[in-house]
């Protein structure tokens, strides 16, 4: 015999056959007494203390407070149409927790699904804020659709492992570490973001391509161990931070024509990357490039300063220009095997660190057979000899 869904009984039907994938219809007696649930006219308080509830239908509720249904064992479904507000942890630690339906939520508390490992994922066509650690850990969550969004707080899907498919056409603002290790993310496109923060996608080992059409800074570790990233599109960087691309195994180039500082060990051991062009940059903090070992191709028309190891273990790089240098440090082109010709065609002598040119062609013949040279305007020939008496005999002037 059939029955059919009738009055209230029918949104906890609609969240029965979510759960469960069956079609089937339920009698009131079946949800009422084989089920446990609760259906919620208002909002939702300390009141609500049956830890064997496994459906929640909030019918009128406005939000649902702190801790409303924190771990919850059982708990499988929650639906809420009307619902504007979920605040702090209200559903953190519910493990079993699988479907919500919230589609007039605004806003997202912090940890408010923390560690719902089983939640499959979100669609919250109007939320406009996912706090700090909102869905943190939700190992589960293989898609956000939120096309409303504006911010994303700090570690807001941090550990979502599974998260493939992300939407967020106008958010403005993604907070240090909001995705990192979400291994499962390939793309990710932010056209209206104007704020990156921090680690926000470090360790998302399977992103490839990433989209910031609006941002001007990569912050610190922002894509740190990213090995499949291979592209960034980001026209408006005017600086990159401390190891943002450290351990990007497959990009293979970095070009930002507006970007004026590169941070200490921006780009270290991206084994890939054979071509950098900064056409802005003034200065390349301590390690920038340090370990890439096919960087083959440098364009950095205005670094005024190479710091520290810049360039260390670059073991590809054979020629360089950089006419506007002022400033060479310690160790910075130190292991650089194949570097046989560097252009310093400006109108100063750089000051040189010790070891600048330690093990490679410039000071020691025996690494390819001869030595390197060091070319500088004719003008500038004697001005170099003198200042640079180590490796006199391997200046060459140009016209």
């Amino acid at each position: 015999m059939m029955y059919t869904d009738t009055g209230d009984y029918s949104a906890i039907a609609n969240a029965l056959r979510e759960t469960t994938g069956l079609s089937k219809t339920y009698r009131p007696s079946e949800m009422a007494f084989d089920i446990p649930l609760v259906v919620c006219t208002t909002e939702f308080g300390d009141q609500i203390v049956n830890r064997t509830l496994r459906y929640v239908i909030g019918k009128s509720a406005t939000h649902v407070t702190s801790s409303a249904f924190m771990s919850y064992p059982l708990l499988s479904a929650a639906r809420f149409s009307r619902c504007l507000s979920i605040y702090e942890s209200a559903f953190a630690n519910c493990a079993t927790l699988r479907s919500i339906h919230f589609p007039s939520c605004e806003y997202v508390g912090q940890g408010a699904f923390l560690e719902c490992r089983s939640l499959s994922g979100v669609d919250m066509p109007n939320c406009k804020v996912v706090s700090d650690t909102a869905f943190q850990g939700c190992v589960a969550l293989s898609y956000a659709n939120l096309p409303s969004c504006e911010l994303i707080g700090i570690g807001g899907f941090a550990g979502c492992t599974s998260l493939s498919d992300v939407s967020l056409p106008t958010c403005s603002k993604v907070s240090g570490g909001a995705f990192s290790n979400c291994s499962g993310i390939v793309t990710i496109s932010l056209p209206a973001c104007v704020t990156v923060g921090p680690m926000a996608f470090r360790s998302c080992t399977h992103l490839g391509f990433a989209y910031l059409g609006a941002a001007s800074a990569i912050h610190d570790n922002t894509f740190t161990k990213c090995g499949a990233l291979s592209s960034v599109y980001m026209p408006g960087c005017a600086s990159i931070g401390f190891q943002a691309f450290a351990g990007c195994l497959s990009l293979t180039s970095a070009e930002y024509r507006k970007c004026a500082a590169i941070g200490i060990r921006a780009f270290r051991s991206c084994h890939s990357l054979s071509l950098v062009s900064f056409r802005r940059c003034a200065s390349l903090l301590s390690g920038a490039f340090s370990e890439c070992s096919a960087l083959a191709n440098v364009y950095l028309p205005t670094c005024k300063s190479v710091d520290t190891t810049a360039f260390y273990m670059c073991s590809s790089l054979s020629t360089l220009s950089l006419p506007a240098c002022e400033y060479i440090g310690p160790s910075a082109f130190a292991g650089c095997g194949m570097l046989i010709s560097l252009y310093l065609t400006g109108s100063a002598v750089p000051s040189v660190g010790t070891d600048a040119f330690l093990s490679t062609p410039i000071t020691d013949e025996t690494i390819i057979g001869s030595f390197g040279s060091v070319f500088v305007r004719s003008s500038m020939y004697d001005s170099f000899v003198e200042a640079w008496p180590d490796v006199a005999s391997r200046i060459a002037s140009i016209a």
